[in-house]
C-alpha cells in the first residue's frame, strides 16, 4: 500500500481522534503533523503526540493570534521544544487581511530565530505578503531553519522561484487545487520541483492527502505510484531532524 505523511493538519479540536487517525492509517496516511496556532493548544498537541505514535506536532504561534501572546513566550516555546526534539516550528507567518503586522513580524522573526537557533523545520503561513515573506527571508542570508515548509502555498511561480533560491524550501500543496479559479496556485503545482512537493490537508480531514496527491501527479502529468513515493520521501526529509 502507498504511503502518504499529511504535513500540515489540525487535530487539537477533534472530539475523537482516534477514529480520526485509525481510518487514516487504513488508508496509508502513516504519519501527520498537527500544528499549534496559539500557546494554549501545546499541551493538547502534546497529549496527541504521546497517545498516537502517527502524530507529530509543531509548536509556534498564527499569525492570526500574535495579539493574544503572554509574556516570556519565547522562553516557554523554545523550552517545549527543547523537550521535544521530534518537533518542528509552526504553523507561523504573516497574513495581509489581519491586523497588527507590524507585531506579526516581530513574533514571526522571533519564531524564525528560535527554529534557526534549535536547527528545526519551520512551517509557514504567508498570504497576500509575499514580498514582505522574501525580504525578511532574504535579509537574514544564512540564518534561517534548516528547512522551510510553505504551508497552502498559493503564491505564483515567479515567487516560488524566489524561494527556492533560499535553499531548503519546499511548497506544501492542500485541497485548494480542487477549486476553480486558482490559475496561479495551479500553475505553481506543475512548476514545482518534484522533490520539493509536499501535501497536507490543512485540517482534521488527513485522508484527504491522498487525493491531493493523486490530483497533483494528474496535473502534472506524473506515473501516480512514483510521484506518491517521491511525496513521501519528500516528507521525511523535511521531518528529518525528528
Amino acid at each position: 500500500m502507498p504511503k502518504y505523511i499529511d504535513i500540515h493538519c489540525h487535530l487539537q479540536n477533534v472530539p475523537d481522534p482516534e477514529i480520526v487517525l485509525n481510518s487514516a492509517e487504513k488508508s496509508g496516511v502513516v504519519c501527520c503533523v498537527c500544528n499549534s496556532t496559539y500557546e494554549k493548544e501545546w499541551t493538547k498537541l502534546l497529549d496527541l503526540s504521546k497517545n498516537y505514535s502517527a502524530v507529530k506536532c509543531a509548536f509556534g504561534i498564527h499569525p492570526w493570534n500574535v495579539k493574544d501572546l503572554r509574556d516570556r513566550w519565547e522562553q516557554r516555546l523554545t523550552e517545549v521544544l527543547k523537550q521535544n526534539s521530534e518537533f518542528i516550528v509552526g504553523e507561523i507567518g504573516l497574513d495581509k487581511y489581519k491586523p497588527d503586522m507590524d507585531l506579526q513580524e516581530k513574533v514571526f522573526c522571533a519564531q524564525l530565530d528560535i527554529a534557526t537557533r534549535l536547527k528545526r523545520t519551520a512551517n509557514i503561513h504567508c498570504v497576500g505578503v509575499w514580498d514582505k515573506m522574501l525580504h525578511i527571508l532574504k535579509e537574514r542570508g544564512k540564518e534561517l531553519p534548516p528547512k522551510l515548509i510553505f504551508h497552502s502555498y498559493n503564491g505564483g511561480v515567479d515567487i516560488m522561484e524566489s524561494l527556492l533560491g533560499l535553499g531548503n524550501v519546499y511548497f506544501s500543496y492542500s485541497p485548494l487545487v480542487f477549486i476553480d479559479g486558482h490559475n496561479k496556485l495551479k500553475e505553481s503545482a506543475v512548476a514545482t520541483p518534484q522533490d520539493r512537493i509536499l501535501v497536507e490537508s490543512d485540517s482534521e480531514k488527513v485522508e484527504e492527502v491522498i487525493k491531493v496527491v493523486e490530483r497533483l501527479a494528474e496535473m502534472r502529468d506524473a506515473e501516480k505510484s512514483d510521484f506518491i513515493m517521491q511525496v513521501y520521501e519528500n516528507s521525511k526529509k523535511v521531518l528529518g531532524n525528528g
